[in-house]
C-alpha cells in the first residue's frame, strides 16, 4: 500500500503510481498547491485549476470522480482509484458472473466509496 512520506524522488508527482498488475492508481498528495500567488494576483479570485493534484494524472470514468479526488487531495487524504472489484452475482457452480468496483478506497479509513452520477 502506498502511504504518505514514501519515495525519494524530488518530483511532486513521485507519490502517484500506476500499478502494472491492476488498473488502479494509488496517490498520496505531495503537492498540495502551487506557489502562492504574487500580491498583485491576490486581488482576483484564484482559478480552480491553480491547485496541483495527483488526480490530474488519472483517467477517471466521470468528471465527478475527478472532482472528488481533487477534494481528497486538497485535504491531504490518501486514496486509491478502483483498487479492486467485489463479486456480486454467481452462477449455479458458485463462480462469479458479475462484479462491483467502487470508485475509491481510503486506506487510512479502510473505507470504499462509490460516486454515483
Amino acid at each position: 500500500m502506498f502511504r504518505r512520506g514514501q519515495g525519494s524522488s524530488a518530483s511532486p508527482w513521485a507519490r502517484c503510481r500506476r500499478s502494472s498488475k491492476a488498473s488502479f492508481t494509488a496517490c498520496s498528495p505531495s503537492a498540495r498547491r502551487s506557489k502562492p500567488p504574487s500580491p498583485s494576483k491576490r486581488d482576483s479570485a484564484p482559478a480552480v485549476d491553480e491547485f496541483a493534484s495527483p488526480a490530474d494524472l488519472v483517467e477517471f470514468a466521470h468528471q465527478s470522480e475527478e472532482q472528488f479526488a481533487r477534494l481528497l487531495d486538497f485535504y491531504g487524504i490518501d486514496w486509491e482509484y478502483e483498487p479492486r472489484s467485489f463479486p456480486i452475482e454467481f452462477d449455479a457452480e458458485g463462480k462469479p458472473t458479475s462484479y462491483f468496483t467502487p470508485d475509491f478506497y481510503l486506506p487510512d479509513e479502510d473505507l470504499f466509496i462509490e460516486i454515483t452520477r
